[in-house]
C-alpha cells in the first residue's frame, strides 16, 4: 500500500512537473513579447509602459514562484524513487528471508519425519524384544518343567 501511495505521489509530482515546465515555456514566451512590445511603445505610451513593467514584473514574480515550484517538485520526486529504491530493497530482503524461511521449514520437516520414522523402529525393535525374552522365559519354563520330570 506504502509503495502505491508512493507511485501515486511520484505520478502527480510528474504531472505537475510537466505542467510547471509548459507553464516556465509560456511565461518566458510571454516575457520576451512583453519586452519587445515595451520597446516599441516606450516613448509614446508612458502610461503602457507603467502597466507592461508591472506586467513583467508579475510574469517575473510568476517565473520565480514557478521555478521554485519546480526545483520543489524535482527535490520531492528525487526523494521519493530514493524512497521507492529502498522499499524494491526491503521488499528483495523480505523475498530472500521467506524463502530462507521456508527452506529451514522443509528441512525441519524432513527432520521431524525422520526422528518419527526412528522413534516408530525404536518402538518396534522393543515389542520384537519384549515378545523375544517371552519366549525365552516360557522355552525356560518347558526345559525347567522337562527337566524336573
Amino acid at each position: 500500500a506504502e509503495r502505491e501511495t508512493l507511485e501515486s505521489e511520484m505520478k502527480e509530482l510528474q504531472r505537475r512537473l510537466t505542467r510547471a515546465r509548459e507553464q516556465e515555456v509560456t511565461t518566458k514566451s510571454e516575457l520576451d513579447k512583453t519586452r519587445a512590445a515595451l520597446e516599441a511603445v516606450k516613448r509614446p505610451h508612458l502610461e503602457s509602459v507603467g502597466r507592461l513593467t508591472k506586467a513583467q514584473d508579475d510574469l517575473h514574480g510568476t517565473l520565480n514562484t514557478l521555478t521554485n515550484e519546480l526545483s520543489q517538485t524535482t527535490t520531492l520526486a528525487e526523494r521519493v524513487e530514493q524512497e521507492l529504491a529502498a522499499i524494491r530493497a526491503a521488499e528483495d530482503g523480505h523475498k530472500r528471508v521467506l524463502q530462507e524461511l521456508a527452506a529451514a521449514i522443509a528441512a525441519n520437516s524432513e527432520k521431524l519425519r525422520l526422528e518419527e520414522e526412528a522413534h516408530k523402529k525404536r518402538q518396534e525393535y522393543v515389542l520384537r524384544r519384549a515378545e523375544l525374552m517371552k519366549m525365552e522365559q516360557h522355552d525356560t519354563t518347558e526345559a525347567s518343567e522337562v527337566a524336573q520330570t
